[in-house]
């Protein structure tokens, strides 16, 4: 069990197809890029640290803040479940870890959430799976409000706005021969969206030293 664990996570970096990463995730929002999303790698044990950043690079929409849920749900087959989907998902849904930043003019975000020892990894059964993922939410801009700002015909970059950056984030008090003094603005129109980056997590090859007994084995469980 332990050799088939391990050569798993060997291969979870592998990936079958040219076009596709398992470890890197770029996302967007209306065709324009927002973030990348990159794991160590896809697949865990229990008790494991899950190393992610966030890359907000040559992104076309600002993101205001971010809200990371590491969390684990079960999903059921249609033709035996008695609930809907979603009705399931609420039910089942566990978070073991959270993170919440924020990110005005970040480059990039880390975060290291750590899989619970004694969580239930991942199984697959013919009628009932247990799925993990990283949900993440970001906070932007309203896109209608955003294209409003600016002329639909010269849009203004971040770089190019005015304050360094900061238009629509500042607004200004007064203004003469001096100087001009700016405030933050009280509201900001935004919206979020959320995305799920699906991982894998295996049981523990050994067992932990807090759950050892006289008489348990010195390698622990077998799952």
């Amino acid at each position: 069990m332990k050799e088939a664990i391990d050569f798993a996570i060997l291969r979870s970096n592998t990936s079958f197809s040219s076009n596709a990463s398992t470890n890197r995730f770029e996302i967007a929002r209306n065709g324009r890029r927002v973030a990348v999303i990159k794991l160590a790698r896809p697949a865990f044990r229990l008790g494991e640290t899950i190393s992610t950043i966030i890359d907000f690079e040559n992104a076309d929409i600002s993101v205001y803040g971010i809200a990371v849920t590491l969390e684990s749900s079960e999903k059921v087959d249609p033709a035996i479940a008695l609930r809907s989907g979603a009705s399931i998902y609420r039910v089942t849904r566990k978070v073991h870890a959270s993170f919440a930043e924020n990110t005005l003019f970040a480059r990039r975000v880390s975060f290291a959430p750590t899989v619970p020892p004694n969580a239930t990894p991942e199984f697959i059964t013919s009628g009932i799976n247990l799925e993990w993922k990283l949900r993440v939410e970001f906070v932007t801009p309203r896109l209608g409000y955003s294209s409003s700002v600016a002329s639909p015909t010269t849009p203004t970059t971040e770089k190019e706005a005015p304050w360094g950056g900061m238009q629509g984030l500042l607004e200004e008090l007064a203004s003469d021969d001096r100087g001009t003094v700016l405030a933050a603005v009280e509201r900001l129109n935004c919206e979020s969206f959320e995305v799920a980056v699906p991982i894998r997590v295996y049981g523990a090859a050994t067992g932990s030293d807090s759950l050892t007994v006289a008489g348990e084995q010195e390698d622990g469980y077998v799952i």
